[in-house]
């Protein structure tokens, strides 16, 4: 993943001059400083060659439209927090009207890695791997080393590869391995790296 630049954030305050004082961009943001234009405006939601990229589309993240696709710019961040959680918020801090869904509220990261849509588990897994809660989410990610496609799974453990620190060997995880091979696997992962 190619980390943030100063050259990147330039660009945006070519236009938003007003945004480059540090205290004007965190109210603007709601953000402390570590938060950039970027992950808010141009989130992580394309699939490159070996790790999510950046949207080429600037967008806003309290825009209706973005809430409406499932994976969206807030939820990056706030895996641990549910869709609604993040309308609530940009009703309360953004001055939105989102009209928030009653019922039972789920971790937008288990819902993505639930979801029908490929794309949705795919950048759901991608953004644990980059992300300090990726820990909490390895039992799901490692029953995702069991799916059919080949490069689902490979999506699957570079994101734990990512959470661990360290590549897994050939031993520990065989990607091409027979399914009764890859779940035997899978659950000796799960022993040796998920704590009770």
């Amino acid at each position: 993943m190619a980390p943030l630049q100063a050259k990147h954030v330039k660009v945006c305050l070519e236009c938003h001059q007003n945004l480059a004082d540090p205290g004007l961009a965190r109210a603007h943001s709601k953000h402390e400083a570590e938060v950039s234009c970027l992950d808010c405006h141009m989130p992580r939601i394309v699939q490159g060659v070996s790790s999510l990229l950046r949207s080429h589309r600037i967008d806003s993240p309290s825009n209706p439209a973005m809430l409406e696709r499932s994976v969206n710019a807030c939820n990056l961040c706030h895996l641990d927090r549910s869709v609604a959680w993040t309308m609530r918020a940009l009703n309360e801090s953004h001055g939105q009207a989102f009209i928030v869904p009653r019922g039972p509220e789920q971790p937008a990261a288990l819902q993505w890695l639930s979801s029908e849509q490929r794309i949705e588990r795919l950048t759901a897994a991608g953004a644990l791997g980059i992300s300090p809660l990726g820990p909490r989410y390895l039992p799901t990610l490692l029953s995702m080393l069991n799916d059919p496609v080949a490069y689902d799974r490979l999506r699957y453990l570079w994101a734990i590869e990512e959470i661990l620190g360290r590549p897994l060997s050939e031993a520990e995880y065989s990607l091409t391995g027979t399914p009764e091979w890859r779940r035997n696997q899978t659950l000796g992962l799960r022993s040796m790296v998920v704590s009770p």
